[in-house]
């Protein structure tokens, strides 16, 4: 579970998102995706497959997540229903990555683009709240 807190861009009050990351939740895996913002690359959407925690000797702890991340369509395609700002990722599932989760901004809800030729392929979806709304359009 991660526990992520971030400054909402509708009221600017403290909010909070509670992130799964678990091969067997109730009997099912559930690796739930978040919005990333680093400073050499511009936001983008991933997906936690890890959490570690770190010690080192000086008892210094830094949280790393390993992720997947999305991006442009590696080919083409496009759903027979289409409207105007229509997003669609693709998860680069062959490729892992290390972040610190205080790149994290908040979680992130993806829909599985259904009569895709591939399994890859998803929408964000903007309507789970005023402050993903205001988030998403803003990419």
């Amino acid at each position: 579970m991660l526990r992520i807190e971030y400054q909402s861009c509708v009221d600017y009050r403290a909010s909070c998102d509670i992130l799964r990351c678990n091969r067997n939740w109730y009997g099912q895996e559930r690796r739930d995706c978040v919005i990333v913002e680093e400073e050499d690359k511009p936001r983008h959407f991933a997906r936690l497959r890890h959490l570690l925690r770190c010690k080192f000797r000086d008892n210094s702890i830094v949280d790393i997540a390993i992720i997947t991340n999305f991006g442009a369509l590696a080919a083409p395609w496009s759903p027979p229903t289409r409207w105007t700002g229509c997003v669609i990722v693709e998860e680069h599932t062959a490729r892992l990555e290390f972040i610190r989760l205080a790149h994290i901004t908040r979680g992130v809800l993806l829909c599985p683009a259904f009569g895709s030729p591939r399994v890859t392929l998803f929408y964000p979806i903007d309507t789970v709240d005023n402050d993903m709304f205001l988030r998403l359009n803003n990419l």
